[in-house]
């Protein structure tokens, strides 16, 4: 569940619209950076609703299903890290056509071969990891 008051900050009326209410499409759907870190029990179900997203921030959350992130198109830069090392199944990275920039940090078990971080670098992806 995502915490509105922090989607309020990030969405583009922040500057006098929208303090109260609930947060609808229409609302979010010119959205191009959104910071949600520090959250507990967080999904990113329903992250389909920012098709402008360009840049997305989820530092220091408990993420271990990155498939809801398949729908975006546009994002370029993403930053994973420091989540949970559960975080094994980057695949859904890979239909992420724009992005050029993925800090994943400390988020994996280096031990595990991921394939889907050499198929990013392979595309030019700039990928920062605490993993060789």
């Amino acid at each position: 569940m995502w915490h509105a008051s922090r989607v309020r900050r990030s969405c583009p009326w922040r500057r006098g619209g929208k303090p109260e209410g609930p947060i609808d499409r229409a609302d979010v759907a010119g959205l191009e950076t959104l910071q949600l870190t520090l959250e507990k029990d967080f999904s990113l179900d329903g992250i389909e609703c920012l098709p402008a997203l360009r840049e997305l921030d989820l530092r220091h959350n408990n993420l271990t299903d990155l498939a809801p992130l398949a729908a975006l198109r546009k994002p370029e830069r993403l930053d994973l890290s420091y989540n949970s090392p559960a975080l094994a199944d980057l695949t859904p990275l890979l239909a992420l056509p724009a992005l050029s920039r993925l800090d994943v940090g400390a988020s994996l078990y280096c031990g595990v071969p991921h394939e889907a971080l050499a198929t990013l670098r392979s595309r030019g992806v700039t990928v920062e990891s605490s993993c060789p």
